[in-house]
């Protein structure tokens, strides 16, 4: 298992499921600034990394919520 920063498990903890909006990959790519094969190799070298939501055969994103703590997790860290 790994750890997660106090501030970004409260965020998961505060939202409930009926209101999370699921952000594509792409969007996902675009709040943090970088690029399609660095969000990738981000995903497999970072347990932090909020997990993938499956919406279809070729189609994911992760949830809007958990983005935000993991940014601020990431910015706490700095």
């Amino acid at each position: 298992t790994h750890c997660i920063s106090s501030a970004a498990s409260d965020v998961y903890k505060r939202q409930p499921l009926q209101h999370a909006k699921v952000l594509r990959m792409k969007e996902v790519w675009k709040r943090l600034g970088i690029s399609r094969s660095k969000g990738y190799e981000l995903m497999r070298k970072d347990p932090l990394f909020p997990k993938r939501v499956t919406l279809g055969a070729r189609a994911m994103g992760v949830l809007e919520h958990h983005l935000d703590a993991y940014i601020e997790s990431k910015l706490a860290a700095a």
